[in-house]
């Protein structure tokens, strides 16, 4: 079995810290574009993995996702308070299973695929690649935001013009990690 698959049979769906955590069987198509395509890394620098690429040009039409097009005006919020994951937990679950690609369900503003992105990374076997985390997430909110059932909350959904800008939101927070994070466009779910 593959270190992705072994992953995924172990964890397959399990709550951690609130937010859904999954590490997908990796597909033959995967492990094709994988061995095809070649990377040029500066000594000592890591660049996205095939799958981190190959998913760029899928899902966002660009060789670096939705970052190139990422507008600078939303300033990096890392203030949500409820990003239950903990550190240590990871480190210590990805040491020992190495992933080289994770699913997260429930991205909201990145708290969470940050502290996954780093714990991946500091777990990777491969030194050159960044490990590629997919943040699934519709970027809207949930219900509880939307009725304001604490005070605040709703503001929280940044609304322009009755829109959440939470996606904007989250390419800010994650920006640091776009190598290796990844969420697919909101329109796509």
């Amino acid at each position: 079995l593959s270190r992705e698959f072994a992953f995924g049979a172990l964890v397959g769906g399990t709550v951690v810290g609130g937010a859904i955590v999954w590490l997908i069987p990796t597909a033959r198509k995967w492990l094709q574009v994988r061995r095809r395509v070649r990377l040029r890394v500066a000594s000592g620098q890591r660049s996205p993995s095939p799958i981190h690429a190959a998913l760029c040009r899928c899902l966002h039409g660009t060789a670096g996702g939705p970052f190139e097009e990422a507008l600078d005006f939303v300033a990096p919020d890392h203030a949500y308070p409820y990003t239950n994951i903990p550190s240590a937990f990871l480190r210590e679950l990805f040491g020992r299973l190495q992933p080289l690609f994770l699913v997260e369900i429930g991205s909201f503003k990145g708290g969470s695929a940050l502290r996954i992105a780093e714990a991946a990374l500091q777990a990777s076997p491969e030194p050159k690649q960044t490990p590629c985390l997919l943040c699934i997430d519709t970027f809207l909110g949930d219900q509880g935001m939307w009725l304001n059932q604490n005070p605040g909350w709703r503001d929280s959904l940044m609304l322009q013009d009755g829109l959440p800008r939470l996606y904007g939101q989250f390419l800010a927070n994650v920006k640091d990690r776009r190598g290796g994070v990844l969420p697919p466009p909101p329109a796509a779910l």
